[in-house]
């Protein structure tokens, strides 16, 4: 039979120790495994709509998550568009690539190169991984000031074979919602809709996780970034994770979650927003989740750190383009964002200079600081 997204033959997942894994670690779920079929289970297995993501993140019809992205229409590929400013890195030597999220889906990622004379695909890509050239990751706050962690790395079951995944640092509260979770008696269809937290886990509880975490970091057990856990990036540095859930104004996201199996019920409820994707049905609080121009522009705001990880240049000298994929767990989702990059020789005078600058590139904007060639990723959709 098919699974919950409709797939006849799904991979069996690859990635499966607790240690490597982000939510639902050890199948306490009242869901049992169900995050097995998603993207972090397998990283690299799964196929994306597009070699650098597609506009709105969706496919066209299949749902009303997504919001328009001005001046594109909604599922035009990032790999058509026009090529951005080029970025260049000194060939044989590390690059900074940095990144940030906005909602903690848990999972891994990966940096890939593919030639810009050939056909951008997402196979291009899979024969060019670039690997770390340290075992270390270091989160940068707004301020400047940086955190040193060690990178969990996953090689075993991956695609490409031989190839490095990095699995995201932060882990986010113990249920399947990754956010407000409470102990209590099982209720729902569990999946990423539940609340019920896993277990009341004294050892990782944070005040805005009191019955726990997904996973135990060792930022928060020396306390080196004590803020570094949750599930909506923006309230890292704050306590308003509670709004994100709760509401506000009266507005209560977990009323709207209750009703996804009554159409009607959820549609005459107010501040509710029916969808129906892959054959599931989901009732959302239509101010709090991706409903029309409210996602992003309203919502949710950037993370107030950035993901910084040390690569290691290829040797070959050449235009390219940059891939960051981000595999998930919590959701069935992969996020991927494209830049343009040239590979020169170390001693060219392009190097010289010093300074930070922003450039348009083809999946977003890129920060670019020249000797350090740092990267900074957002996604365009």
């Amino acid at each position: 039979g098919k699974d919950a997204l409709g797939c006849d033959q799904p991979m069996a997942p690859t990635n499966n120790a607790p240690e490597k894994r982000t939510f639902n670690v050890n199948n306490q779920s009242v869901a049992g495994d169900w995050t097995r079929y998603f993207p972090w289970r397998a990283p690299g297995h799964a196929k994306p709509i597009d070699a650098c993501s597609v506009a709105s993140g969706f496919k066209v019809g299949e749902n009303s998550f997504g919001s328009a992205v001005t001046g594109f229409t909604n599922g035009d590929k990032g790999s058509e568009l026009e090529a951005g400013t080029t970025s260049y890195w000194p060939a044989g030597g590390t690059v900074e690539a940095t990144f940030g999220i906005l909602v903690n889906h848990g999972g891994g990622y990966q940096y890939r190169l593919c030639p810009k004379d050939s056909t951008l695909s997402e196979e291009c890509f899979q024969n060019n991984p670039l690997s770390f050239a340290s075992s270390e990751q270091r989160i940068r706050k707004e301020d400047g000031t940086e955190v040193k962690l060690q990178a969990v790395d996953v090689l075993d079951g991956v695609k490409p074979a031989g190839s490095t995944w990095r699995r995201f640092p932060l882990p986010a509260c113990n249920c399947d919602a990754g956010t407000q979770c409470s102990v209590g008696a099982a209720s729902g269809k569990g999946s990423y809709s539940s609340n019920v937290a896993y277990e009341q886990n004294a050892a990782t509880a944070q005040s805005k996780c009191p019955t726990g975490l997904q996973f135990p970091a060792p930022h928060l057990t020396d306390q080196s970034w004590p803020e570094g856990y949750g599930y909506y990036m923006e309230d890292i540095n704050t306590e308003k994770s509670a709004e994100k859930s709760e509401g506000k104004s009266g507005d209560s996201s977990n009323n709207c979650k209750g009703l996804s199996e009554d159409k009607t019920l959820c549609e005459g409820t107010a501040g509710c927003a029916y969808i129906t994707k892959s054959g599931a049905n989901y009732c959302y609080s239509a101010s709090k989740r991706r409903v029309g121009e409210d996602y992003l522009s309203q919502e949710y705001g950037a993370a107030p750190f950035a993901v910084v990880d040390t690569l290691t240049v290829p040797t070959v000298k050449g235009q390219y383009v940059l891939s960051w994929r981000w595999d998930c767990e919590q959701t069935p989702q992969i996020w991927i964002t494209c830049a343009d990059i040239e590979i020169k020789d170390a001693s060219d005078p392009v190097f010289v200079s010093s300074g930070a600058m922003l450039k348009k590139s083809r999946g977003g904007w890129v920060l670019v600081v020249l000797l350090g060639s740092a990267a900074v990723l957002r996604r365009w959709d």
